[in-house]
């Protein structure tokens, strides 16, 4: 009788085909079936629960711990990609389908679209070489910026960009991240426009359209290639708004202004007519960020009257006395979304500031904003000096250069200068001239902290200040 482990120590035979595997294989790969384990120190063939080899004495604790044979052969499954040949699966077809195919289901998207702006024309104009030179920088640039927000390339075709936001990944703010890649790539093709022009002496531009709508998301199974894709009326509305907008230009379909117009700052409506569709389509050209995030109450139709907080007023209003006082307090508010710790606060903060000068200065943090380093500090700093989000870096430089001497008033030229160095590191500005500018990273980070505690000092001794930090929990 055959022994499927002795022979060569280098491999192992399969039982049902006969042919040699790699001793560290659980499968053959040529037909799917269960390898037999084999001993550490002879390379007999043993069972799973034994403890010794019966051959050596040997002991095989050394090897992987028995499994079942359904999770056998869901592993097998996922080593071959998601395809299984019939005939070799121990797997029923409705779980091999589950394993391989992603399963379909409807899903809230926006749907972003981009397109290179005269890029037949471009085509004709220059070599082949040239032009893809041309678009492999417009597509990194812009690859760059969904990568930043979350998004997920669904395909490149030509000069055109689909991205999804919502899948395969869903966030509780896609339309708002989608919306704001749109605008930072505006942003990011002005580098690549730059370079083009002074190498081939055209000027690229780009239209984005963005759209938000149910689909259904799932995979295409065709000759034997799978492709995740997402099929829906808004994917096509998406393009069709992107072809009605300027060189230039964001527009947005009215679902996406609607979950958005809390922080991005929309033009006049534009009836549109879209080619396939019945009658006019509302779109909303996307400005920019809005001076200040609006909350849900601000941006609808009519505020409805705050009930049944007095309990949680009345002790911010006690804290509030308290700090008047010269006795700084904190307080956190804790509570599931939705339930009106924003709404709270600005209530407390319209009676605090209705009789009395008060500053207040606000900071959110963002959950695309995990990954910049620093970014509530950043948000902070650009409420306390009225930086815009948006403002190029000669703005904040001169900015900084002119609040700063009259809020830290006590400290010296060096000192001043140290904090315009620290804090404009983190708005963006390069290194400056201060003592602290080839400095190490611990040095530079107590800097940082000294210059936070003066300016928050400098302005509550003109004034009483509540700071108001939202979403910490990102």
């Amino acid at each position: 009788m055959h022994d499927p482990g002795a022979g060569d120590s280098a491999s192992i035979v399969c039982p049902s085909c006969s042919k040699s595997n790699p001793r560290d294989m659980r499968f053959c790969g040529y037909c799917g079936a269960t390898l037999p384990l084999l001993c550490p120190a002879c390379g007999r063939a043993v069972l799973p629960d034994m403890r010794f080899c019966g051959y050596c004495g040997a002991p095989i604790s050394d090897l992987p711990p028995a499994v079942e044979e359904s999770d056998r052969a869901a592993e097998f499954v996922l080593a071959v990609s998601g395809r299984v040949s019939a005939g070799t699966s121990t797997t029923s077809p409705e779980r091999s389908q589950s394993l391989a195919t992603p399963q379909e289901e409807r899903r809230l998207v926006t749907a972003l679209f981009c397109d290179l702006v005269g890029f037949t024309p471009l085509s004709e104009q220059l070599d082949p070489e040239d032009v893809r030179d041309i678009q492999a920088a417009y597509f990194e640039a812009m690859a760059q910026e969904i990568e930043r927000y979350g998004g997920t390339v669904e395909k490149y075709a030509g000069d055109a960009v689909l991205a999804l936001f919502g899948a395969p990944v869903a966030h509780e703010d896609d339309a708002e991240r989608a919306v704001l890649c749109a605008l930072g790539m505006q942003a990011a093709i002005e580098p690549v426009a730059d370079r083009a022009r002074q190498r081939w002496s055209v000027q690229p531009a780009i239209r984005v359209g963005v759209n938000t709508g149910e689909v259904v998301s799932g995979a295409w199974n065709a000759s034997g290639r799978q492709d995740v894709a997402v099929t829906g009326d808004a994917i096509n509305t998406a393009a069709r708004i992107q072809a009605a907008a300027e060189a230039g230009e964001v527009l947005a379909g009215t679902e996406t202004m609607r979950l958005t117009r809390r922080r991005i700052r929309y033009g006049e409506r534009r009836d549109v007519v879209l080619k396939g569709k019945m009658g006019t389509v509302p779109l909303y050209p996307a400005l920019g960020l809005r001076e200040r995030f609006g909350e849900r109450w601000e941006t609808s139709e009519g505020a409805t009257p705050l009930i049944g907080r007095d309990r949680e007023m009345v002790a911010l209003l006690d804290a509030w006395v308290r700090a008047q006082g010269g006795e700084g307090q904190l307080v956190t508010l804790i509570g599931d979304a939705g339930v009106g710790k924003s709404r709270l606060v600005s209530e407390f903060i319209d009676k605090v500031s209705a009789g009395a000068a008060v500053r207040v200065v606000r900071a959110r943090c963002l959950s695309y904003g995990q990954g910049i380093s620093l970014w509530l500090i950043a948000d902070f700093l650009r409420s306390v000096f009225g930086i815009g989000e948006g403002e190029r870096l000669e703005g904040v430089g001169a900015r900084l250069a002119t609040v700063l001497p009259g809020v830290l008033t006590r400290w010296d030229a060096d000192g001043q200068a140290e904090a315009r160095d620290v804090l404009g590191e983190v708005l963006g500005l390069p290194a400056g001239n201060s003592l602290v500018a080839n400095a190490g990273a611990e040095i530079r980070r107590q800097a940082l902290i000294r210059s936070l505690k003066g300016v928050l000092g400098g302005f509550s001794e003109r004034a009483p200040t509540v700071l108001v930090l939202e979403d910490v929990h990102w």
